[in-house]
């Protein structure tokens, strides 16, 4: 595994619209596998997206929430069984890298694709401004993923839930925007429950979408590498690190005409520190 600095872009920003929740939505549903079928209202604003590559001071992953990093693999992200097999160990070691934890649960990894013809395969981007946990949720997936180890895993001095969002091919439309954690309060959040299918009533899982707050600051790597992996938090144990990461697709207005369709593959991390 290597870690480097990544290559500058030249355009410093983009108008960009961003999909909010109305605050009258909470406790509604998400559906997963089925956006349209979402239970909540979304909100369009517009909003800079900046150039996280142009960034100065640079981006930090402790500070700002998220970072970007290159990494190569030689995994076929869309083989599944690869994917469980050897890229999950990959992302246990570029988080313990990262951020020095000394344990990390790897899971549930998706596909993510705007092609949506056919047999689509994975899911579509998820086009609205949102966290993807709770505190209450993290913690039962350590519970739930880990049920032996449970008790030691919770009573570490920190954990940390995080993503590794990367490039299936170089990803020129429907980019990731990612919210400087430091721009978001806990009074933007609203309460979402998270169902895979319309049938399902929702739970146990919940996590978060976002309200509009126009001290909101959005930002986005373009043109992002299959070697360039984009990590960002979801929970942070220790609040006292700005950790609600706030990200969603969205239509970049620089995207050129006919660039091909995103493809894009994320991992969701837990971490422990002593």
């Amino acid at each position: 595994m290597t870690i480097t600095e990544a290559r500058p872009e030249a355009k410093s920003f983009v108008e960009a619209v961003i999909r909010y929740t109305d605050p009258a939505s909470a406790g509604a549903k998400l559906n997963s596998q089925d956006h349209d079928s979402s239970t909540f209202k979304l909100l369009e604003h517009t909003f800079p997206v900046y150039n996280a590559r142009l960034a100065n001071p640079k981006i930090s992953f402790e500070q700002n929430g998220f970072t970007m990093f290159k990494h190569k693999t030689d995994v076929n992200l869309l083989d599944k069984e690869a994917v469980t097999k050897t890229y999950y160990g990959e992302a246990a070691e570029i988080v313990k890298a990262l951020t020095g934890a000394s344990d990390v649960i790897v899971f549930l990894d998706l596909i993510r694709s705007e092609d949506r013809s056919g047999e689509p395969l994975g899911a579509e981007p998820a086009g609205n401004a949102h966290i993807d946990f709770d505190e209450r949720s993290v913690k039962l997936w350590v519970k739930t993923l880990r049920p032996n180890d449970a008790d030691r895993l919770l009573a570490k001095r920190r954990i940390l839930n995080m993503n590794l969002w990367r490039p299936i091919r170089s990803v020129e439309r429907r980019p990731l925007a990612i919210c400087d954690a430091q721009s978001v309060s806990t009074r933007d959040l609203i309460p979402i429950m998270i169902s895979g299918r319309p049938s399902d009533p929702g739970g146990p899982f919940s996590g978060y979408n976002l309200a509009y707050n126009p001290n909101h600051r959005w930002w986005y790597y373009p043109d992002l590498q299959t070697d360039e992996v984009l990590a960002f938090k979801i929970y942070d144990s220790d609040d006292e690190r700005p950790y609600l990461t706030a990200h969603t697709a969205f239509d970049d207005p620089a995207s050129r005409e006919g660039a091909p369709k995103r493809i894009s593959h994320e991992i969701r991390t837990i971490a422990f520190f002593d």
